[in-house]
């Protein structure tokens, strides 16, 4: 991280994220470096702007931009200290206005010039800001080498190191100055300044980025979709932001070698930006001489930002109309563009919200410093500032497909957080005393510069009147009412909150006798005879609780008597075979034992047992006819006898009779035995 003030630059190397989750509470101190601690000094022009360079590796490369349009590119290593003292490329763009080859000398010089310059109004260096894409042809010297790749940290995807391009070279022509065109006109000009640039680069287009690639390119969809055209956004003194659209395409050039320096002749023309849209972030009485709002972006969204003025933060969003101006931009017919181009810059406009106001308006020591977006699964998502006194830091929801902040299980934290105490009390804001308390006076620094100023002779003398006399008390009486009147508004802000804090305790004080009349009911310590001892607090929450088990037991059993009731009482209905089934049961029941006969049963089974008694009469008669018929024969009688002719039945088919009788006197015994033991199963079923 940089932080930066006028003339001076320091780098400090964050802790690594495992501390958030750590058992010790002890302070941190990081690693930090001076930047440039001679090049910046208190006799040079201050420092403009600073930005981290976008293709160094994890924030190894820096460049620093001073007022007097000179730029310094730092390439930082934790090993080399030196490279924290020289910066690596120094050019002066004064000096660049007029450069044409790589031959000429760009650096700045050593030497501070106190005369008067031209360039001192058109190179007066307000901010500095990269462009995202399209920055140039030399890309294709990076897709032929070979990376060398590195392992980042846990969590995090290796890093792909490149050899600086050798062609072209490392001075950039300077182009411009780039026209505003409908830009708005006011009448105090003038009197308005250029604070600071933010760029948002177009949308990727990986069709002709990756062509005859076989590998496909991974990137967020936020790089996907937007507008193709970049976004430069400028933000003035007086609050006001200006949306231009680069509808040219600005493409970066560099100088050539001295030899085709001749052939590469003068820029025709200027580039020039199209105001797209005009906002003011800041009313008439915000604004003033001192102010210098900046901007910063957001981690949710390209096309989102916020503005930090010195007593505000506001937040920017321009996705209302970006995406329906691409759809427009990309439409295949032309006929009615220039009416729904018209149509959507006049009814569309972008979101504009004021996030944060400080109490104390124009307090020098309350100014807001350039807010930082952030979104952290430990921290969670978001805007932290600061001003002369404490943080302040803006805590939003995360978008709904955004990760869930993770929570610590050290024991660090204390007791279980499903633990909780009774809260009988609204919680309030913590409230912060005025930092009038802690300010010293300015007076006795006042009179010490009277002590070394051409006036230290009255200093030692007795009071006179006279006018110097006057102007002296004058300016003495003008610091001390300025100290008085802020101690007195502080004074003013601590009576009135200390009032407030006895209504607030009065209404606490209301709530726990609420609640101690509540606990008293529970506990019955009001309901105590005359003559009786109190009972303590512990037996009386243990009566109660065995009251409750006694109570629930009781529930529980008549909970299931009624169970067994309703069970009962609620029979499933027989469904149409079931029933015939219990009518042939029944039936087959009274025709065998004799308990019964039903009169719409079915006959089936009366015709079963009407054929058993045929049957088993049958089996007595042949069985009588065969005990007579079957006679032995002797050796020597023939078979003409007379009992034999009087029968006139063959023996075959006698014997063939016989045997069919007996197999089907035994299939019915089986099936009156299977029907035997059916019934006897249904009856223990039953």
């Amino acid at each position: 991280m940089a932080i930066l003030t006028t003339h001076t630059v320091r780098i400090i190397l964050l802790p690594d994220p495992s501390h958030l989750t750590a058992l010790s509470l002890d302070a941190i101190k990081p690693k930090s470096w001076s930047l440039g601690p001679t090049t910046h000094a208190n006799d040079r022009s201050p420092i403009a702007s600073a930005l981290w360079h976008p293709l160094g590796v994890n924030g190894s490369a820096m460049v620093t931009v001073t007022r007097d349009a000179v730029v310094r590119v730092w390439e930082l290593s934790q090993k080399d200290r030196q490279s924290f003292d020289t910066p690596t490329l120094t050019i002066d763009l004064k000096k660049l206005a007029d450069g044409t080859s790589l031959d000429q000398n760009f650096s700045a010089s050593d030497v501070t010039s106190k005369g008067f310059s031209p360039d001192v109004f058109e190179m007066d260096v307000a901010a500095a800001a990269f462009a995202a894409r399209g920055s140039g042809d030399w890309m294709s010297d990076l897709d032929n080498q070979e990376p060398r790749v590195i392992e980042g940290p846990p969590g995090e995807p290796p890093t792909e190191i490149y050899t600086r391009p050798s062609r072209p070279g490392i001075v950039p022509r300077l182009q411009g100055p780039i026209i505003l065109d409908l830009a708005p006109k006011g009448e105090d000009e003038l009197d308005v300044h250029l604070t600071d640039i933010h760029v948002i680069g177009e949308k990727l287009n990986t069709d002709e980025l990756m062509l005859f690639e076989d590998e496909e390119l991974e990137m967020e969809d936020t790089e996907r979709e937007g507008l193709s055209l970049s976004v430069i956004c400028l933000l003035s003194s007086n609050g006001r932001v200006q949306i231009c659209l680069d509808v040219e395409g600005t493409q970066a050039q560099w100088l050539p070698p001295r030899n085709r320096s001749k052939t590469m002749g003068r820029l025709v023309g200027s580039p020039s930006l199209l105001t797209f849209s005009t906002l003011d972030t800041l009313s008439a009485l915000e604004v003033t001489e001192e102010a210098w709002p900046v901007f910063s972006p957001d981690v949710t969204s390209r096309y989102s930002l916020y503005i930090t003025h010195s007593s505000s933060i506001t937040y920017i969003s321009l996705a209302p109309w970006v995406f329906r101006l691409e759809s427009e931009l990309q439409g295949d017919s032309e006929a009615g563009s220039d009416f729904r181009i018209n149509l959507l810059v006049n009814g569309q406009v972008s979101t504009r919200e004021r996030l944060f106001n400080t109490p104390t308006q124009g307090d020098t020591q309350s100014r807001l410093s350039a807010a930082v977006a952030t979104r952290d699964p430990d921290l969670g998502y978001f805007l932290l500032s600061a001003t002369s006194f404490e943080p302040i830091a803006l805590i939003f929801d995360a978008p709904e497909d955004e990760f869930v902040p993770i929570q610590s299980t050290s024991s660090s934290h204390g007791q279980d957080a499903e633990v909780r105490p009774l809260e009988f009390f609204e919680p309030r804001p913590v409230y912060q005393p005025s930092h009038a308390f802690d300010e010293s006076s300015v007076l006795p620094e006042f009179i010490e510069r009277l002590r070394t100023s051409r006036h230290k002779t009255i200093m030692n003398q007795e009071i006179r009147l006279s006018p110097l006399t006057l102007q002296l008390f004058t300016e003495v009486h003008q610091v001390l009412s300025d100290e008085t009147h802020r101690l007195g508004v502080a004074a003013s802000e601590v009576f009135l909150r200390c009032v407030k804090l006895q209504e607030e305790l009065k209404q606490q004080i209301a709530k726990a006798n609420e609640v101690k009349a509540r606990v008293e009911a529970i506990t019955n310590e009001d309901q105590v005879e005359e003559g009786e001892e109190p009972e303590s607090s512990n037996a009386a929450v243990e009566r109660r609780l065995q009251n409750a088990r006694e109570k629930g037991e009781a529930l529980s059993l008549r909970l299931e008597k009624m169970r067994k009731k309703i069970n009962q009482a609620m029979n499933r209905e027989l469904s149409q075979k079931e029933q015939e089934w219990v009518k042939e049961v029944k039936s087959l029941d009274s025709s065998i034992y004799g308990s019964g006969h039903t009169a719409d049963g079915p006959n089936l089974a009366k015709q079963f047992m009407d054929r058993y008694r045929k049957i088993a009469e049958l089996k007595d008669d042949l069985a009588e006819q065969a005990k007579t018929l079957d006679v032995p024969v002797s050796e020597g009688e023939d078979d003409s006898s007379p009992l034999r002719d009087d029968l006139r039945i063959p023996s075959d088919l006698r014997r063939a009779k016989v045997g069919q009788v007996k197999s089907l006197l035994e299939r019915e015994t089986a099936l009156v035995q299977a029907v035997k033991s059916r019934l006897e199963r249904l009856t223990v079923v039953g």
